[in-house]
């Protein structure tokens, strides 16, 4: 921003002044940037008009001055991401700053690891039903799109184990008979789990206990008889 001043001094004299203001710009452009456990690079626009010099010959600078005001340009930074090797979900908040310290931007790296299921059976059917991009592979990320779980009709109740439903994060209820009579013996449940509903569990007579989360508000009539 220019800004000109006018000032008089009573004898028909007008001195002028003008005055730049700069506006410190360092932007990124996007927020966030999910990756699968194989890792991969990715390249952050960032937009900035700090951090460089301007050199002036000194036998030009009687008449060429720098105005403060620098032109943004747009750095294209390029990250790597390494394989995850085990683990659940690993997140990064990755701060860009101006060495002035005026001025940062801030964009979040998450990775998501693949499910590792222990029971095959109940493998086959996550895939079937929620194996958006057919790698023949599950990944946290896929499991956490998930929001209703009538997505995925049990066909075969053979499975012993299913620990891995706690990446399901955005299920919120289990339905109505939804694993009756299945041979379950461990099951994880999501943390945002509201409501267990009738007969959800009835006659898993192999099933022993379960970790019933806080934000459950709701058991049905006969859930887990």
């Amino acid at each position: 921003i220019k800004v000109l001043i006018f000032v008089s001094n009573g004898n028909q004299q007008v001195i002028v002044k003008s005055l730049t203001f700069e506006r410190k710009e360092l932007v990124s452009v996007t927020d966030a940037y999910d990756f699968i456990d194989a890792g991969g690079t990715f390249e952050v626009p960032v937009t900035t008009n700090l951090e460089y010099d301007v050199i002036i010959p000194e036998d030009a600078q009687a008449w060429i001055s720098l105005v403060e005001t620098k032109a943004l340009r747009t750095d294209n930074l390029v990250f790597s991401v390494a394989k995850l090797t085990e683990g659940d979900t690993r997140i990064a908040d990755v701060t860009i700053e101006s060495k002035d310290k005026s001025r940062s931007t801030t964009f979040t790296v998450i990775q998501y690891p693949y499910i590792k299921f222990a029971d095959p059976v109940i493998e086959a059917q996550c895939l079937a039903a929620f194996d958006t991009n057919k790698d023949g592979r599950l990944t946290a990320l896929e499991a956490a799109a998930v929001t209703d779980l009538k997505q995925m009709t049990l066909s075969d109740y053979s499975f012993l184990s299913f620990d891995e439903f706690k990446y399901f994060t955005n299920v919120t209820v289990i339905p109505t008979n939804y694993f009756l009579n299945s041979n379950l013996k461990s099951i994880v449940l999501p943390k945002n789990i509201t409501k267990i509903d009738v007969s959800a569990f009835g006659n898993c007579s192999n099933l022993t206990s379960v970790d019933i989360p806080d934000s459950v508000t709701t058991i049905g009539v006969g859930a887990f008889v």
